[in-house]
């Protein structure tokens, strides 16, 4: 009896950072009560230190370096053996980094000759044991369960489709399937369903049945596009592509005899690229054992050209904006401001465009700067920003009183970090609801920026405008 592991890691870009969840599984006989991400022995791998580290119930994490000619790397350790990680189940650890996942994926400028996912588990606590040496890696494409793949037989779903069934491909030639591995992902569990929800790509978003219905992808899914293959998350406008929150969801991966574009409900999208993460799936195990000459390859072995930034990904997100403007979609600056005050809304009084007034019932308890919320990434073709914005803030007053807006020490919940240009604050974004003073009875608030947010085509633009008038009738 041993211990062994595989772990798959993916990753969410977020105000500049990546969000990783890495997913691990015990695929030995006996518990694992120690999980020590890129370290082995006497060496830390991560070039930079992680942040936020996420671990689940019943664990803790810490974060370990050597010295100056060491890199990081997080222990993370059950309390307890009731805590243990099972054989056959699966545990989901978050951290923020830095890093991107190609450098994750790479090898560490500490120790060049070994990849920053080099990783060690333990059955109990550190060096409890001789402990199993393995290597973390990047998740990949999936389908989810019902998508239609075309084959040689016809339109088929993912989860109907049979080793040795014939792919139709973009080039028209067939290739057999390899491999189908499936998991079934309990997402209200997750430490970070961000990185695990689906993304929904409505029917005809990149044309004319483009796809022809609805399409459901993993974020880490790469489609076609202009001839090189981008990942889905990285075209994600919150209209046509859109990450959508489930409660669990079932992905499934199709693999060919050779990386190649198939086509999932008429869209152009990619077969699975073994990068070393088949074990994290229900039955990837198993076709391991039965083929152990099979060795995981690279993402520099894709069919296509791998882009996931820079001009070609602005001119994807571009088209997919275009069309939504011609199907009735809009964008404008309306915030619909307003503060709740116990759950009472109370509207503001316009004193000029970029500044807003309230008066608020006395005793106020709970009170809230409300808006609208727009991600900067979903409306604009060049924006790599995915923040979920509000309103931006330059100056607030209450109660005739200067609010230190720019000190994180004087804010509550539901704002973002204070932004300063050329060293002297600019603004702070609220989150959509931003916590202000109990007892505030007026408020003054000067806009420092415009938001950029989406109305769709169904929208009752008439309803709004009476209130619209309201308010500047009260100025």
């Amino acid at each position: 009896m041993s211990e062994a592991a595989s772990a798959s890691i993916s990753g969410l870009l977020v105000d500049g950072s990546y969000q990783y969840t890495a997913t691990l599984t015990d695929t030995g006989t006996t518990p694992i009560g120690t999980y020590w991400l890129a370290w082995i022995p006497g060496k830390d791998y991560l070039d930079i230190p992680p942040t936020n580290i996420i671990a689940p119930a019943g664990w803790t994490a810490a974060v370990t370096n050597g010295g100056s000619g060491d890199g990081y790397a997080i222990q993370f350790k059950a309390t307890t053996s009731s805590s243990d990680l099972q054989p056959g189940d699966s545990l989901s650890f978050g951290f923020t980094s830095m890093e991107t996942p190609a450098q994750l994926s790479g090898n560490s400028s500490f120790y060049p000759s070994t990849p920053e996912t080099t990783s060690f588990v333990y059955m109990g606590a550190p060096f409890s044991d001789a402990g199993f040496e393995f290597t973390a890696t990047v998740s990949t494409a999936c389908y989810c369960a019902g998508t239609i793949i075309l084959t040689k037989r016809g339109d088929v779903a993912v989860e109907d489709l049979a080793i040795g069934d014939n792919v139709v491909t973009t080039s028209g030639a067939l290739r057999p399937i390899r491999w189908l591995g499936h998991r079934r992902i309990d997402i209200s569990r997750h430490p970070d369903p961000a990185a695990v929800w689906p993304v929904r790509v409505t029917a005809n978003a990149f044309g004319d049945r483009l796809p022809r219905r609805d399409l459901w992808l993993s974020p880490g899914h790469n489609i076609v596009f202009d001839g090189v293959i981008m990942p889905i998350s990285a075209l994600i406008n919150g209209r046509s592509v859109a990450q959508v929150e489930q409660a669990q969801v079932e992905y499934w991966h199709v693999e060919l005899d050779a990386h190649d574009i198939m086509f999932a409900e008429g869209l152009p999208a990619e077969s699975y690229l073994d990068c070393g993460n088949r074990t994290a799936f229900a039955n990837g195990g198993a076709f391991a054992e039965a083929h152990p000459d099979f060795k995981p390859r690279h993402w520099a072995e894709t069919c296509l050209p791998l882009i996931k930034e820079g001009p070609q990904v602005e001119s994807a997100k571009a088209r997919l904006l275009e069309r939504l403007f011609n199907q009735g979609y809009s964008v404008d600056q309306e915030a619909d401001a307003h503060i709740l005050v116990d759950g009472r809304r109370i509207e503001p009084v316009r004193l000029s465009e970029t500044r807003l007034a309230f008066v608020l019932p006395a005793d106020g308890r709970r009170i809230l700067l409300c808006s609208n919320v727009h991600v900067p990434a979903h409306a604009l073709a060049d924006s790599c920003d995915g923040r979920e914005l509000g309103l931006a803030v330059g100056r607030l007053q209450i109660d005739g009183n200067a609010f230190l807006i720019a000190e994180d020490e004087a804010c509550g919940s539901g704002w973002h970090a204070a932004e300063f240009d050329d060293r002297c604050f600019a603004r702070r974004w609220t989150q959509g609801a931003a916590a202000l003073p109990t007892g505030a009875r007026f408020v003054i608030v000067d806009l420092a920026g415009l938001g950029q947010y989406w109305r769709d085509p169904q929208e009752d633009v008439a309803a709004a405008e009476p209130k619209r008038m309201m308010i500047a009738t009260a100025s």
